[in-house]
């Protein structure tokens, strides 16, 4: 994110980490007579309410001041409590005034009346958190406890920018920074997937009212996925593809607030990282594609005694889907895939109703034998290859009934489907009720076999 202002030493007073209209606070420490004009800030308030005390007119001629809100009450309540906080103090009792004070600025953020009294009930809110944090011991409430100084600090920049001085915006600014090197230092380095989750929370706490801030959170927890990825690309490509699937959120997080910051270089930057993670989307899509044709080839020329040409056209689509991955301009090729999916979807979807179309009368006319068929099925493997060589012989005399002996039912049910199978039945030289009755026969003959294939297993 583009620094907002210039450096500043924000000090070691332990008053100036909060809002105190009673004591002379952070607020009035400023000098109203700086000038800058490399600053795109909004209007500065009123050089009156934003002079310091000893720069004022007399009291004699100074305007009444306005009643205070329940607000700026509940704040002060606050800041009392915050203020009786000293280390000699018991860690309970400690933790417990604390928390008191951390209630008291919350309660003062839900009835904050205007942009001044909510960017100083978050920011008092932050700095009770990040000190809550500092004191907590274990790791997962000390982070969760940054988070929430981060989202208020954030929260206070960003509706402080419209009501508040330039010194005050600051300092937050170098505060809400030091608050994030608080959450990186206390991350173990050896997870990466824990760093992960907390990038995650930082991006989500980070105000909706700094989106520049909010697209930098998101930018980084982008870029870290995406570079775990290419970690893995080498050694497990599918652990890559898993990672660029996840990159695409936190990158279309990161240029929505980019944009919305107006920040250009942010913007440009996420469109470069988007290109990339596509390029490394379709490379792991190839390795898969590939992986999977190498897969169904070898089945089907190892496993099978007949080539099964449907497993060998589905593996040259994948080889050709892999080529295709590997050539065509990223940005597209997985909608046009996807395209051709649809497509193709519905070709062979339109084909099955046009078949069940011609083969609902075959079947009609077909229903006694295929009653008598399923009736030998339910007895057992070998009734039914006993009643389908019988009954309903192969049109090709070679292939006599196989031996379906306990010890050779498996190989004799391949034997069985083969003459049966849809591939062999020609149109030209069987009649259509054949070729139906062959199919109905050759499926029935697959339910065994499969049967047989599980219990194998």
């Amino acid at each position: 994110m583009p620094p907002h202002y210039d450096s500043y030493d924000e000090g070691n007073d332990f008053k100036a980490g909060f809002e105190d209209e009673s004591e002379a606070g952070f607020e009035d420490q400023f000098n109203a007579e700086f000038e800058d004009d490399t600053y795109n800030l909004p209007q500065r308030p009123p050089a009156w309410d934003a002079a310091p005390r000893s720069r004022r007119a007399p009291p004699s001629t100074q305007r009444a001041a306005p009643p205070a809100s329940r607000s700026d009450k509940l704040r002060q309540e606050g800041n009392d409590v915050y203020l009786s906080l000293g280390e000699g103090l018991p860690s309970i009792i400690y933790k417990q005034r604390l928390l008191k004070a951390i209630d008291l600025y919350k309660q003062a953020v839900a009835c904050a009346r205007g942009d001044e009294e909510l960017s100083s009930a978050h920011r008092n809110c932050g700095q009770a958190m990040l000190r809550l944090a500092q004191r907590d011991a274990t790791l997962a409430d000390r982070l969760d406890h940054y988070c929430t100084a981060l989202h208020h600090f954030s929260t206070a920049l960003g509706v402080g920018l419209a009501c508040k001085h330039r010194d005050w915006c600051q300092a937050i600014e170098e505060t809400l920074e030091s608050c994030q090197a608080s959450v990186f230092a206390s991350l173990p380095l050896a997870d990466p997937s824990v760093q992960r989750r907390w990038l995650e929370r930082i991006a989500v706490a980070a105000s909706e009212r700094l989106p520049a801030f909010r697209a930098e959170k998101w930018m980084q927890l982008a870029d870290y996925v995406y570079k775990c990825g290419i970690c893995v690309l080498d050694s497990a490509p599918h652990e890559c593809l898993k990672e660029m699937c996840e990159a695409h959120r936190p990158a279309e997080e990161a240029l929505r607030w980019a944009r919305e910051a107006h920040w250009t270089p942010a913007a440009v930057f996420v469109t470069e990282l988007q290109h990339d993670i596509y390029v490394h989307q379709c490379i792991c899509e190839s390795v898969k594609a590939r992986e999977s044709a190498d897969e169904i080839l070898l089945r089907s020329l190892t496993e099978s005694e007949t080539l099964d040409m449907e497993a060998v056209w589905l593996a040259i689509d994948l080889y050709h889907q892999a080529a295709i991955l590997t050539r065509c301009k990223p940005a597209g090729v997985l909608e046009i895939l996807e395209t051709l999916k649809r497509l193709q979807a519905e070709v062979a979807r339109q084909e099955e109703l046009e078949k069940s179309r011609e083969r609902a009368p075959i079947l009609e006319a077909l229903r006694d034998e295929l009653e008598a068929v399923t009736r030998a099925a339910v007895i057992g493997a070998h009734k039914l290859v006993e009643h389908i060589y019988t009954v309903h012989p192969p049109k090709i005399p070679k292939h006599k009934r196989p031996d379906m002996s306990p010890d050779n039912m498996k190989k004799g049910l391949l034997a069985a489907i083969t003459p049966y199978h849809p591939d062999k039945q020609r149109a030209g030289e069987h009649s259509a009720e054949w070729c139906v009755l062959a199919e109905e026969i050759c499926k029935a003959l697959n339910v065994k076999y499969g049967m047989f294939t599980c219990a194998c297993e």
